[in-house]
């Protein structure tokens, strides 16, 4: 049953390797090594132009020769010694699904955690910032400053201003005239000074 959902990979996901693959062809047949004849190095020197007044204080002398020969000859080395490593690694048995296959040891277990980034992602910056976000913004700032000071405190502050409000309301008008002359003789004398 696991044999009849393979398939090739949609075109919308082939399409864009297959660009990358020829955009690299190009752009090695663009840099060519010195010892290949015709013109070679144009990556190199397409913008020199632009970075001739650099040059003027850092030169970069790319390697030429022997060097490079060297270097081409250990890239390749490289790469071909990876591909018999891989194909030894994956044909010599038969691959078990994830479900039968032993457990991961040694470099095959970092692997297949992909080098311990997520736990350590988990560990050092999600974590932290939870707790961060629990135990001071949420609990501190939010609830205590926020909710009970900011939200709860103006409404305090707004109900006790209520209450002496409603005091001085008291529907009577001779007290009204008292407050009234009262205030009028306050203003007169804070005046006079």
């Amino acid at each position: 049953t696991e044999q009849q959902h393979l398939h090739e990979a949609p075109w919308i996901m082939t399409g864009p390797l297959v660009v990358l693959g020829v955009l690299s062809l190009v752009g090695g047949l663009l840099n060519l090594p010195s010892f290949v004849p015709g013109p070679h190095h144009l990556l190199e020197t397409w913008l020199e132009p632009v970075v001739a007044p650099a040059q003027q204080f850092l030169h970069l002398e790319l390697p030429h020769g022997a060097t490079e020969l060297l270097l081409i000859a250990l890239a390749i080395a490289i790469a071909v010694v990876g591909l018999g490593w891989g194909a030894r690694s994956t044909l010599r048995h038969t691959i078990l699904p994830a479900a039968a296959s032993p457990e991961d040891r040694g470099i095959w277990r970092l692997l297949n955690r992909k080098w311990y980034v997520d736990e350590l992602y988990q560990e050092f910056i999600v974590d932290p910032i939870v707790r961060l976000s629990r135990g001071i913004l949420w609990k501190v700032v939010d609830q205590s400053l926020i909710d009970r000071a900011g939200v709860n405190g103006s409404a305090w502050i707004a109900r006790q201003l209520g209450r002496v409000g409603s005091r001085l309301q008291t529907g009577e008008v001779g007290a009204y005239v008292i407050v009234f002359v009262l205030g009028a003789i306050w203003i007169l004398y804070s005046v006079g000074q």
